[in-house]
C-alpha cells in the first residue's frame, strides 16, 4: 500500500532528523541555558491549577486566551484528577454547550458527545494539533491519563484544521517530557471491581535531554462470569531534546490496546427494556382485529413486564467484542530562527486495527417473534466487522512577528497534509435467540464465514492556510485567517465490485475583532466557516458536495486578578447547509436538502474567590432546529440529542496542614435539560417503521469527592451520581439507555 511506503519514508526522515540533531547538539551543548526548574505556562505544556491563561487550539499560536476571538475552554490535568475524569466524556462534562446523548458514564466505545449541536466529537478530535483519523469503526480512543489537558474550540474551525464539525472540536494535549524530575504511581479500584495501575515517570537525563514514561493498565470484570474481563492498557514513552536554545524536538510514541467484551445492544451503564410495551401499543396492528390474538399479545407482553428484568442484564453473546490496537509515532519540532521568525513542524504516523462483533435486536424476525407469544425469548443477530486504518498527519507552519506604526503583527503561513488508508470487512449476520429469563451467553451461535463487503478507502487532504494576528495600540485585536483545502477520496469494494472517486475543494475563513480594556475585560466578535466532506454519489451519479457551516459569534472574556477569575460568555448563531440525509425513496442513496439553524448562549467561569476555594460554573442555552428536512412535518423541530439548557457547578475546598495532611472536599452538580431523540419506530409496520422524535426528560446529577495529600501520598475517594439518579436517555423502540447509577472510585497516588 502506498501509505506504508510513505510511513517508511517518513520514519527514515524522523531518524535522520534526530541523528542530525544529536550531531548538531554536540557542538552546541555549551550554548544551552534553558531553565530546568522554573515554571512558565505554555500553550503547549503543563498548566498548574484549574485556570489556563493560554491556548494554542484557537490560533495555533502560543497566545493568551483573551486574544482569541472565539470561545475556548481548557480542562487542565489538575481538574481532571480531582474530578476523577478517566474518560473524555467525564473530562468535558462540566463544560458549557457539551451534550452527551448516552450520559457521561454511558457508552464509552466511541465519543458521541457534541458541541453546539454539531456532529459527534469522535469525528472532530485532534491530538497535539493533528487530526485523529477515523473510518467506520476505526476510531481511536485516548485515555485521559495520557493527556496533559483538553482544549475545546467552540464553533467552526476549518480555517485552521480542515474538515470538521461546525459545532467545534477537541484538541488533546499529550503528556510530554519536560524539565522536572517528577514520578508517580497510582493504584485505584472502583465499585465495579475494576482495578488499575498507572505510572508516570519524568526524568532529566542531561541538561538538554528529558525522558518520560507514561502508562496504565486496567482490568474490569463484567457482571456475568461467562464473559472475559474488559481490559485496557497503554504505554507512551516520550523524549524532549534541546538542540540548542532556539530549537527543541519532542518525540512521542504510543502503544495502546483496549478489549471490550459484551459490546452488544446493552453497551453502556444500563438500560430499561421497553419492546414489550411497544408491542402492546401496536397490538391492534399485529392482531388485525382478532380479539383472541390481541388478548394473547397483551398477556405475553404483561408476562415480560412482570419478569422485572434487571437494568444491568447483558443482552448478547459472550463472543461479542470490540477490540482495538493502536500504534503511533509523533515528532513536534520547534525552531526559532530569531526573535521574529520561528518554524513548527508536527508529524504523526499511526496504525489502528481491530474487530467488532455486535449483537442487536433483529427486526427482520419481528413477525415470527410477535406470533410466538414468548416475549422473553428475543431474536438477536450478531454482526462482524474487521477493520484497520493507517494515517499520516503533518502540519508545518512559519510564524513571523513584524511591526508597523502602533501595530504588532504575528503572521502564520502553513501547510497541512492528511493521508489515510482504511479497510473494512463486513460479514453476514448470524441470527439467534436469547432467553432473558435464563440467558445462555456461551451459546454457540456459529462462525462468520460469508463475506458481504470488503471496503478500501484512500484519502488525501492538502491545505494551505494563512493567518495574521494584529494588536493595534496594544488594545485592539484583529484576527484574520484564510485556508484552501483540496480533498480526494478513492473508494472501492472488491466483493461488491464497486468503485468511486471524489474530489472536494473548499475555502474557509475567519475574521475576529476584540478590544482589551485595562481592567481585563475583552469583548469580541467573529465570523467563521467550516466544511465537512460527504463521500459517495447520488442517484444522478454526481458526488455529494461538502456540508458548509457558518457562525456569527459575539462574546466577552474577563480576567479578574483579585479573585483569580476567568469568565467567558458568548452568543452565537450557526447555520449548516447541504446536510446529507437518507433518501426516503431509495435506501441506497442520500440527498442534500436539509439545513440547520442553531442559536445559543453560554457561560464558563473558573474562579478562586478565596484562598484554597475553587469553583467551576457553566451555563448553556441552545435552540437547535431542523430547516427544510425531508419530512415537512419536522420542519422547525428540535435537532436530536441537544438539551435546551444545561448548567453545572463544581467546587472544592482545601484545608491546609491538618493532622492527616492537606484535606480536600469537593462536590459538583449537573443539570441536563429536556431534549428529543430521533427513533425508528420498528413496531409501527403499517407506516413503514417511520422515524419520529421522542421526548427525553431533564435530569440532575450530583458528584462528590474527599481526599488528602500527606507528604508524598495522595488519597482520593470520588463518588459519581451520589443520589443514584438513573434517568432515561437515548430512547429506542426496544429500550431506553440509563444514566449510570451511583459509582465510586478509590485511588492512592505515591509521588517520588
Amino acid at each position: 500500500m502506498y501509505l506504508k511506503q510513505i510511513n517508511k519514508i517518513l520514519l527514515t526522515s524522523m531518524i535522520s532528523i534526530c541523528a542530525a540533531n544529536v550531531v548538531f547538539a554536540s557542538d552546541k551543548s555549551s550554548d544551552i541555558t534553558h531553565e530546568v526548574t522554573s515554571y512558565e505556562e505554555s500553550a503547549y505544556g503543563e498548566t498548574k491549577g484549574y485556570r489556563a491563561n493560554k491556548s494554542s487550539t484557537g490560533s495555533k499560536m502560543d497566545i493568551d486566551i483573551t486574544e482569541i476571538p472565539q470561545s475556548v475552554s481548557v480542562i487542565t490535568k489538575d481538574l481532571m484528577e480531582v474530578q476523577d475524569a478517566q474518560t473524555i466524556q467525564k473530562a468535558i462534562a462540566y463544560t458549557a454547550a457539551i451534550a452527551q446523548p448516552n450520559g457521561e458514564n454511558g457508552d464509552n466505545r466511541f465519543n458521541w458527545a457534541t458541541i453546539r449541536a454539531g456532529t459527534p466529537l469522535y469525528a472532530s478530535t485532534f491530538l497535539d494539533g493533528l487530526k485523529l483519523g477515523h473510518y467506520s469503526f476505526s476510531i481511536p480512543k485516548t485515555d485521559m491519563y495520557a493527556v496533559e489537558k483538553v482544549e475545546i474550540l467552540k464553533g467552526p474551525a476549518s480555517v485552521l484544521y480542515g474538515a470538521s464539525s461546525p459545532g467545534g472540536l477537541l484538541n488533546l494535549q499529550s503528556k510530554k517530557a519536560n524539565n522536572n524530575n517528577n514520578k508517580e504511581i497510582i493504584i485505584s479500584i472502583n465499585d465495579k471491581k475494576s482495578k488499575s495501575i498507572s505510572l508516570d515517570i519524568n526524568n532529566i537525563i542531561t541538561e538538554d535531554l528529558s525522558l518520560r514514561l507514561t502508562g496504565k493498565f486496567t482490568s474490569t470484570p463484567l457482571t456475568d462470569s461467562s464473559y472475559n474481563d474488559e481490559k485496557l492498557y497503554f504505554f507512551n514513552p516520550s523524549i524532549k531534546y534541546y538542540i540548542n536554545d532556539n530549537t527543541s524536538i519532542d518525540i512521542l510514541a504510543s502503544f495502546a490496546k483496549d478489549i471490550m467484551p459484551g459490546a452488544g445492544i446493552a453497551s453502556g451503564s444500563g438500560h430499561v427494556l421497553t419492546y414489550h410495551k411497544e408491542i402492546s401499543k401496536y397490538q391492534n396492528v399485529f392482531s388485525q382485529g382478532n380479539l383472541v390474538v390481541a388478548s394473547m399479545i397483551e398477556a405475553a407482553a404483561q408476562k415480560a413486564t412482570d419478569a422485572n428484568l434487571s437494568n444491568s442484564l447483558i443482552i448478547g453473546n459472550n463472543s461479542d467484542i470490540l477490540e482495538r490496537k493502536t500504534i503511533s509515532l509523533s515528532t513536534l519540532l520547534n525552531h526559532k530562527i530569531n526573535d521574529s521568525l520561528e518554524i513548527n513542524s508536527n508529524i504523526r504516523v499511526s496504525k489502528l486495527d481491530g474487530k467488532y462483533l455486535n449483537s442487536f435486536f433483529d427486526g427482520k424476525e419481528m413477525s415470527t417473534f410477535i406470533s410466538s407469544f414468548n416475549y422473553t425469548n428475543i431474536p438477536l443477530s450478531q454482526s462482524k466487522y474487521v477493520f484497520d486504518l493507517e494515517t499520516l498527519a503533518m502540519d508545518n507552519n512559519i510564524q513571523y512577528k513584524w511591526n508597523t506604526s502602533n501595530v504588532e503583527n504575528t503572521s502564520m503561513f502553513g501547510l497541512d497534509i492528511q493521508v489515510q488508508e482504511a479497510n473494512k470487512k463486513m460479514y453476514s449476520n448470524l441470527p439467534y435467540n436469547l432467553n432473558l429469563l435464563n440467558p445462555d451467553y456461551s451459546k454457540n451461535i456459529g462462525t462468520h464465514t460469508n463475506l458481504l463487503s470488503k471496503e478500501n478507502e484512500k484519502l488525501k487532504q492538502v491545505a494551505l492556510y494563512v493567518q495574521n494576528q494584529a494588536k493595534i495600540n496594544e488594545k485592539i485585536i484583529l484576527s484574520t485567517a484564510l485556508r484552501y483545502d483540496k480533498v480526494k477520496k478513492e473508494s472501492k469494494d472488491t466483493v461488491l465490485n464497486t468503485s468511486s472517486t471524489q474530489n472536494d475543494n473548499n475555502i474557509s475563513g475567519r475574521i475576529g475583532l476584540a478590544y482589551i480594556f485595562d481592567n481585563g475585560f475583552t469583548p469580541y466578535a467573529s465570523y467563521s466557516t467550516s466544511f465537512s466532506t460527504n463521500p459517495g454519489t447520488g442517484k444522478n451519479g454526481k458526488s455529494y458536495i461538502p456540508s458548509i457551516g457558518k457562525q456569527f459569534e459575539i462574546g466577552a472574556k474577563y480576567k479578574l486578578k483579585q479573585f483569580n477569575t476567568f469568565i467567558s460568555a458568548a452568543a452565537y448563531k450557526i447555520e449548516e447547509t447541504n446536510i446529507l440525509t437518507p433518501d426516503p425513496q431509495d435506501d441506497n442513496f442520500s440527498i442534500q436538502e436539509s439545513s440547520s439553524d442553531i442559536k445559543g448562549l453560554e457561560f464558563d467561569i473558573t474562579m478562586e474567590p478565596i484562598n484554597n476555594l475553587n469553583m467551576i460554573i457553566s451555563l448553556s442555552k441552545i435552540s437547535a432546529k431542523e430547516v427544510n428536512p425531508l419530512d415537512p412535518k419536522l420542519d422547525g423541530s428540535k435537532i436530536t440529542s441537544v438539551p435546551d439548557m444545561s448548567a453545572s457547578l463544581w467546587s472544592d475546598y482545601t484545608i491546609k496542614k491538618t493532622k492527616v495532611g492537606d484535606l480536600k472536599f469537593g462536590a459538583g452538580l449537573k443539570y441536563i435539560g429536556k431534549s428529543v431523540k430521533s427513533v425508528k419506530e420498528d413496531f409501527d409496520i403499517l407506516n413503514g417503521s417511520p422515524t419520529t422524535k421522542r421526548k427525553v426528560d431533564a435530569y440532575t446529577l450530583v458528584d462528590a469527592m474527599i481526599g488528602t495529600k500527606y507528604k508524598d501520598i495522595n488519597f482520593a475517594f470520588n463518588v459519581a451520581n451520589i443520589f443514584d439518579k438513573q434517568a432515561r436517555v437515548n430512547p429506542a423502540s426496544t429500550q431506553y439507555s440509563l444514566t449510570s447509577g451511583r459509582s465510586y472510585n478509590f485511588s492512592l497516588k505515591y509521588s517520588f
